[in-house]
């Protein structure tokens, strides 16, 4: 069950080359589970279904959250992301409110108002017969959608790419502590450190300025959105605890997501012209609204079908709490369980052509092989955001369709990395025409 020993880094350089493929190829060789080695930890990664529920759902007490967690709560501070146990619990149900359904509408809004600024941008794009730098547009657009959102209008478009700019620091000093050969303690003086606090204090004071701005331009939205939620539940300093992990959490797995359905969409001009149909049919030449997102599934299961394939968390890690077993593994306290969402995603025992993009397998969902399709985590962690998430997707996807012709660059598919999200190795360029 377990790979090579190789002290002291065991697969460390396997897990680096490739943290999203090792964890499932090592998984599905080894009957869903398989052990290795990490700096003589020990580790199991994950791929069978019902072991992952067991992690996530009906024993999620006994697997708490991994060591990994510290470094995001460095930069991010205590919040909803970084805790676990009764603080968890705490901060969980002052959260709750914030995303009922009823607060959608404010998603499809701000992901409207971000999307005319994106047209705007690649209209000229159309006209010029210039390539557009589908990651970098879909980014600047997410964040201007979460910061809408989350601080109910008002972010002036430099207010949301400083707030990028800064998230996207934490998100590399977070991996480069948690990818480093040596881990110091928190308080050791050593340069990783020093930039991760001087990004924690840069992030705050952006989302503190953020939300000044957005209070004075727009008070009376500021005051019933979804800041005032959180602020009626929590004093500001907790406030920005929560905004600086929801920023993290909801900007690049959204942006991501997106840029890798539209390197998809540009490969497959069936799919393309399917879905411009069914948004054209649903809307009658009037913009999304929340009432019509129910009326484009196929643009939704284009969404979930990219989430599948290129699920931007690609592991998701917790740490046994005591001994114990899982499946055939003998568990030992401390040990790391990696649940593999890109191996239960393209399991070949599991999905029909697991490595093919075909979107149709998300229209009956009775299908879908039970607790394999979870890009946003399950049980009591999953994510609180998922909904927004996808309602941002369908909608974005849904209105560019509708409006461009998408055609790949010279260039060719661009695969994938692992980062801190699944990212594609470099900038996706794609080549737009005004569609008929």
């Amino acid at each position: 069950m377990f790979a090579p020993r190789r002290w002291p880094i065991g697969s460390i350089p396997e897990f680096k080359a490739s943290p999203h493929r090792f964890p499932a190829e090592h998984a599905w060789a080894h009957g869903g589970v398989g052990g290795f080695h990490m700096f003589g930890r020990r580790a199991f990664a994950i791929a069978d279904p019902a072991l992952a529920r067991e992690v996530l759902v009906s024993r999620m007490e006994e697997f708490p959250r991994s060591f990994h967690y510290r470094s995001l709560a460095l930069v991010l501070g205590d919040g909803l992301l970084t805790t676990d146990g009764p603080a968890w619990a705490a901060r969980r149900r002052a959260m709750q409110p914030m995303f009922r359904n009823e607060a959608l509408g404010s998603v499809v809004e701000a992901t409207q108002i971000a999307l005319s600024a994106l047209f705007s941008s690649w209209d000229i794009a159309v006209r010029n017969g210039q390539p557009v730098p589908a990651m970098g547009e879909t980014s600047a657009m997410a964040m201007r959608v979460v910061a809408r959102a989350l601080l109910s209008g008002g972010v002036s478009d430099d207010a949301a790419a400083r707030t990028a700019a800064v998230t996207r620091d934490a998100a590399f000093l977070i991996r480069r502590r948690n990818t480093s050969l040596l881990h110091f303690p928190e308080w050791a003086p050593i340069p990783l450190h020093r930039a991760i606090r001087r990004t924690r204090l840069v992030m705050e004071q952006t989302i503190a300025s953020a939300m000044a701005e957005a209070a004075a331009q727009t008070p009376a939205s500021a005051a019933r959105g979804m800041l005032a939620t959180m602020l009626a539940s929590t004093d500001a300093p907790a406030a920005i605890t929560e905004l600086k992990q929801l920023f993290a959490a909801g900007y690049e797995t959204t942006a991501m997501g997106l840029t890798w359905a539209l390197q998809l969409l540009a490969g497959h001009r069936e799919w393309q012209e399917r879905l411009r149909a069914e948004t054209r049919a649903a809307l009658q030449g009037r913009r999304a609204t929340t009432a019509d997102v129910p009326r484009l599934p196929l643009a939704r299961a284009v969404a979930e079908e990219a989430l599948r394939l290129y699920p931007p968390v690609f592991n998701v890690v917790r740490q046994a709490r005591g001994a114990g077993s899982l499946g055939p593994a003998t568990l030992r306290a401390g040990d790391l369980i990696f649940i593999s969402i890109w191996g239960l995603h393209r399991h070949p025992a599991l999905w029909n052509a697991p490595d093919e993009f075909r979107p149709e397998r998300f229209l009956d969902r009775a299908t879908l092989p039970a607790h394999a399709f979870i890009p946003f985590a399950s049980g009591g962690h999953v994510c609180l955001g998922a909904a927004f998430a996808l309602t941002e997707m369908t909608v974005a996807l849904a209105e560019i369709i509708s409006r461009y012709v998408i055609n790949p660059d010279a260039g060719g598919f661009v695969p994938p990395i692992g980062r801190t999200t699944l990212a594609p190795e470099r900038e996706v360029h794609l080549l737009l025409s005004a569609a008929a």
